[in-house]
């Protein structure tokens, strides 16, 4: 089931109406189908939410917890999702930083440099598209994102993050910087717990659903630091490659089990 996102511009509040108009469909229908359910319509009161944070050192490694059963919001807001830690090395050091994200393979972001005012981020859900969940538009192909991973280097080191719960809803999510004075390049896991599709309603109009049913979904994620001689995308792969054949996840012979 697929329900109106909060708050709709008015053209996309307008298009509803003229479709529904179009339909027959009348505010007295309305008043039925809302009495039918037990609907009650919202109020102005103010919105909160709360999520909890965890942070702990293991084994030398930051590790992120996010407790799903410990996201709380008031019942006039929906909580789309949450980006995790996405501003590491923005204070310093930009000037020498690069991120490798899982694109094909491989995919090397120059944090540093400048884009054009309107260029858009980069945000790809690991493992592709859901299909069962969102309609299908389009001829473009990209490469899925098959492991959930992504690097930092610059002069001074490296690290990876890689998730380890949640990876179900996760993008990789990369802003680029537009002005260095004002807005550094970024990026970072972003964890969607409801899902925003663009429906199609006809040749001119396009509306915002989103799914009725948020995915909370537990979220770890483990942050991995490599010393300044270890600061080469060959050294996070080969530190992230020894980490999955210890847990069992790929075998010597680099065949995942």
């Amino acid at each position: 089931m697929r329900v109106l996102k909060n708050l709709p511009s008015k053209i996309e509040r307008d298009n509803i109406v003229k479709y529904l108009e179009q339909a027959g469909f009348t505010e007295e229908d309305r008043d039925e189908q809302e009495a039918a359910v037990g609907y009650v319509g919202g109020d102005d009161k103010t919105a909160y939410y709360t999520i909890s944070v965890v942070y702990s050192i293991q084994n030398g490694n930051l590790v992120v917890d996010v407790p799903a059963d410990q996201i709380t919001a008031s019942d006039n807001i929906k909580i789309q999702g949450i980006e995790v830690l996405p501003m590491w090395n923005t204070a310093n050091g930009l000037s020498s930083t690069n991120m490798l994200i899982p694109d094909g393979s491989g995919a090397i972001v120059e944090m540093n440099k400048i884009a054009a005012s309107g260029t858009s981020e980069y945000l790809e859900r690991f493992y592709g598209k859901d299909y069962a969940q969102v309609q299908k538009n389009g001829t473009s192909q990209k490469y899925n994102l098959y492991f959930p991973v992504y690097g930092i280097t610059n002069d001074d080191g490296a690290m990876y993050g890689e998730i380890n719960k949640g990876d179900g809803c996760a993008y990789m999510r990369v802003e680029p910087c537009t002005d260095i004075k004002t807005t550094p390049g970024y990026g970072g896991f972003y964890f969607q717990f409801v899902d925003i599709e663009q429906v199609h309603m006809d040749k001119d109009n396009d509306v915002l659903t989103y799914s009725n049913e948020a995915v909370l979904d537990p979220i770890e994620i483990t942050y991995t630091f490599l010393p300044k001689a270890k600061n080469t995308w060959v050294d996070i792969a080969q530190d992230y490659k020894a980490r999955l054949e210890k847990a069992g996840k790929l075998s010597s012979a680099g065949v995942s089990s």
